[in-house]
């Protein structure tokens, strides 16, 4: 009896502790890839205009939402034209350089403050991309992404590793806290920004993450130009759903391995085709509508 008591009290122990063991995890989880424009130092602009499309992702079932790269801040002039500099560094000559220090912030600082108050409102995970000032003797600038949980709290904190030198020598140090990562309800998620793409797998290859939410920029030629979305690793029968932009289609995916998930835009009459690919599959998505899929073999 006293064994039976024993057994039965650590039962009731590591339930208590580890509330997360008590619940299975859920089968399916929808992500919003939103997709949007950001004016360059236009902050609370562009926490606004991020903050309705949030709103409507969660509407529509999103648990995770991940937004454009340095969306809070800018990244660059819709134009293409402007873009951040400091004093001292190099620019490319297509550039107007525009200086980040009334613009950036730090972390924690007003924009985590707001998005992680918005997760925990809507009860979902929200990446929160911005360019962050560290206020040393000479300032640092670095393309960042937080993760806002919906307990209210920051989670995760990533500096990008890999600037694309193209357009952040002029301004952005390499990044200095490594990988990271967080333990959602859903499965292990890192962070990663754009240009990372190249080297980062590799990174977070030890730590067998469940999906990396990574975006490029969101500036209107920008999000023409190149392809960005979330990289997912499924290795369970768990299925992954991504949801593109205002318009509402789903897309599903299921199956192991590493998930690169991708999307690149071309002219095609009146309207863009939009093409996904990951593991194998292709998904041609005219207006964000699901038209084909076609296995590799």
């Amino acid at each position: 009896m006293s064994y039976l008591r024993k057994l039965l009290a650590m039962v009731v122990l590591a339930f208590w502790v580890c509330p997360a063991m008590a619940v299975d995890a859920p089968a399916t989880v929808k992500v919003a890839a939103v997709q949007c424009s950001s004016n360059l130092g236009d902050v609370a602009g562009n926490r606004a205009k991020l903050t309705k499309l949030i709103e409507e992702a969660a509407k529509n079932g999103a648990k995770i939402v991940v937004l454009p790269e340095a969306a809070v801040t800018g990244y660059l002039s819709q134009d293409l034209k402007t873009n951040w500099h400091l004093a001292g560094w190099p620019i490319e000559q297509s550039f107007t350089g525009k200086d980040p220090a009334p613009f950036a912030e730090t972390v924690p600082g007003p924009s985590t403050e707001h998005f992680a108050a918005l997760a925990k409102r809507l009860g979902v995970y929200i990446t929160v991309p911005l360019v962050e000032v560290v206020k040393d003797k000479t300032p640092r600038y670095f393309n960042t992404v937080c993760l806002a949980a919906p307990s209210g709290q920051i989670v995760a904190h990533y500096r990008k590793l890999t600037p694309w030198p193209y357009p952040e020598k002029s301004w952005a140090t390499p990044g200095d806290r490594g990988v990271a990562t967080y333990q959602t309800e859903y499965g292990l998620v890192g962070l990663a920004i754009c240009f990372d793409i190249h080297t980062i797998l590799e990174k977070y290859q030890p730590h067998h993450i469940w999906a990396l939410l990574t975006r490029s920029p969101g500036s209107t030629r920008s999000i023409r130009r190149s392809g960005s979305g979330i990289a997912c690793r499924s290795g369970s029968s768990r299925s992954t759903t991504m949801w593109w932009g205002r318009t509402g289609a789903w897309i599903r995916s299921r199956g192991g391995g590493v998930m690169v998930f991708r999307r690149s835009t071309r002219r095609r009459g009146k309207s863009w085709r939009r093409r996904s690919r990951f593991t194998g599959r292709r998904l041609f998505t005219p207006s964000f509508g699901l038209r084909r899929r076609r296995s590799s073999g």
